[in-house]
């Protein structure tokens, strides 16, 4: 009997003991997938981190170049103010106004050919968000949506604050626009909008499509 229970006792043990190391080693697995996927969840927000900070420089670079293009192979008329019409789909705030003038650009002599090109420069008194436009200087970038100078053309506003972020405008076919050299800043009581000239008929940007993003990167062809 004294064998028998000394037998019993050693198998509760040796019982005991493995029952600790497999809870042991649950423990560890457990921590360790817990640690792996802590990692993976930070490794995965570093990543997003490091994507939207390359967005950014990306953007950056495309505005700085755009910038530089504008200073450099473009000159500048004398500043126009806006001319005010009747049209009442100009959208605004109301109340005051900033006060814009204008500016033709035309591009240095020897400038290669390109699919886009600065057409103005918009000097604002502050800033009307509604037409993308940021207070001070701006400058007002038209290509195709192909990149390629064919299909419906675009308006970009390039502010020259760099902090302020580049627009894409909505531009639509009117039939009624104010005379006078093209483009043309209009306004009526409300807002304004920039009267151009593509493919050979009468255009108007009336209004903020979107911010420029990641996306247009790729088809934002500049010289």
């Amino acid at each position: 009997m004294g064998k028998v229970a000394r037998s019993r006792g050693t198998a509760r043990i040796v019982a005991l003991t493995m029952l600790v190391e497999v809870i042991a080693c649950s423990r560890t697995q457990t921590a360790g997938d817990s640690a792996a996927a802590v990692g993976a969840v930070t490794d995965s927000a570093a990543r997003r981190y490091e994507n939207r900070a390359a967005a950014n420089v990306s953007r950056a670079a495309a505005s700085n170049r755009l910038l530089t293009v504008a200073a450099s192979q473009y000159a500048y008329g004398a500043e126009r103010s806006a001319q005010v019409v009747a049209d009442s789909v100009f959208g605004g705030p109301g109340g005051a106004l900033p006060t814009m003038t204008i500016a033709t650009a035309t591009a240095a002599p020897g400038q290669p050919p390109s699919a886009g090109r600065i057409i103005a420069r918009v000097t604002s008194s502050a800033a009307f968000p509604t037409l993308g436009i940021a207070n001070g200087v701006n400058y007002i970038w038209v290509d195709s949506s192909s990149g390629s100078g064919a299909g419906p053309i675009r308006v970009l506003v390039i502010p020259q604050d760099m902090s302020q972020r580049m627009a894409w405008l909505n531009v639509s076919e009117t039939p009624a626009h104010p005379t006078g050299p093209r483009p043309v800043l209009a306004k009526n009581g409300h807002g304004y909008g920039l009267c151009i000239d593509c493919s050979f008929r009468h255009c108007t940007a009336r209004s903020k499509r979107k911010d420029f993003d990641d996306s247009d990167l790729t088809t934002l062809a500049i010289p």
